[in-house]
């Protein structure tokens, strides 16, 4: 206790922003008090530095930057509370430091906020500290945590998973990436994979150990692009890598090139209903549900439901008809003008009302003006 009060002021002194990193008065630092004073200070300027663009952070483990740029998303925008409309309401609080190998250290930090007499808890994290010279650098424990996890290469793929894998799905994965990558020219990407069994145990491995944003939930995919590289941690009942949708990879795929928000999200999803299916079936199948479901119905006004959404069922999952209309207008682009076309139809920029460069586009690519859409759509779906 007494080296805690010289610390907080050598922070001070040294221009650090300690006033918002506070230190839980029981903790047990370094003992060597220069160590102690670059571990809090190289945590400040991580913590700052996590709000900006990960790869921006100097304060990340290079060795273990992927698997912690997974965990750095969670810190973005962590201080703010819309509830009580305050940007800078929860503060972060060093709450445990402790000692590990080669001079490195479990850090444990929450993310807390008061109103009145009670504290708020946003969120709980878990860095490992790596001394660097005379600072320290910070990772995910999700190398240390899956150290004894078990691998397997295929392509240009990497997983990870602790009992088993279906390989056979790993093998589609890797092909399906190089097919879709080839398609956007985005080659020579690689991909990490981290098979979880739910949120609950991939919080845990990635060092969140609580978020209320999170309360409720047990299954999400979470992922990053970065140089070349896309890493998930899968946590939607995969820990052997069995529930795998090409659908998804195709949405996953798209974003290394170019942001979800920039292209027509109907074109997207309709490219994904095309080359993936959904919801663990073919397109084909698909398509024989939508037939039966909506295009059953010969008064269906396909220009209509493009701005009046109307679903169909598969299984436990709806599916937007509109969505499927997309792919099969997507299929005749690629028939006539291979990805290039769809291409262009996708990168129309983000979907507005009316829909007029959706329209613009079509007739470009297709011949089909918004005044005969309705009517070419029933002849692609009699075709199909």
């Amino acid at each position: 206790m007494k080296r805690f009060y010289p610390l907080i002021f050598s922070f001070l002194a040294l221009g650090v922003q300690a006033r918002d990193l506070q230190i839980n008065p029981g903790i047990r630092l370094p003992k060597d008090s220069l160590e102690a004073s670059h571990l809090i200070q190289s945590l400040a300027g991580f913590l700052e530095a996590s709000q900006a663009e990960n790869s921006a952070n100097p304060y990340v483990w290079p060795a273990e930057k992927f698997e912690t740029y997974l965990l750095l998303d969670e810190f973005k925008g962590i201080e703010a509370s819309s509830s009580f409309k305050d940007e800078h309401f929860y503060q972060p609080q060093l709450c445990n430091v402790a000692p590990l190998e080669e001079g490195q250290y479990w850090l444990q930090i929450s993310y807390l906020g008061l109103k009145g007499d009670t504290s708020i808890l946003r969120a709980s994290f878990d860095l490992i500290a790596h001394p660097d010279k005379d600072q320290f650098k910070f990772a995910s424990p999700l190398k240390r945590n899956t150290r004894h996890w078990k691998e397997y290469k295929v392509g240009k793929s990497l997983f990870f998973y602790q009992d088993s894998l279906y390989t056979a799905h790993a093998i589609q994965y890797d092909q399906l990436s190089s097919r879709f990558d080839g398609n956007l020219k985005s080659e020579n990407k690689a991909n990490i994979v981290y098979c979880c069994e739910n949120l609950i145990a991939m919080e845990r491995l990635l060092g969140l150990t609580y978020k209320i944003d999170y309360n409720g939930y047990n299954s999400s995919v979470w992922a990053v692009n970065e140089a070349g590289t896309k890493i998930m941690a899968l946590a939607n009942d995969n820990a052997s890598f069995e529930n795998f949708d090409p659908h998804d990879l195709w949405h996953a795929r798209l974003s290394m090139v170019i942001s979800r928000r920039a292209v027509d999200h109907s074109v997207d999803e309709g490219c994904a209903y095309f080359y993936g299916g959904s919801w663990g079936l073919s397109w084909e199948e698909i398509l024989k549900a939508f037939k039966e479901q909506v295009a059953s119905d010969s008064a269906m006004d396909w220009r209509e439901l493009k701005e009046k959404p109307q679903y169909f069922q598969t299984g436990e999952h709806r599916n937007s008809a509109d969505y499927v209309v997309c792919a099969l207008l997507v299929q005749e682009i690629e028939a006539k003008h291979g990805f290039e076309g769809v291409w262009e139809f996708l990168n129309i920029g983000p979907r507005e009302k009316g829909n007029a460069k959706f329209y613009q586009k079509l007739e470009s690519l297709l011949g089909i003006s918004a005044e005969e859409y309705n009517a070419k759509v029933w002849e692609l779906i009699e075709q199909a």
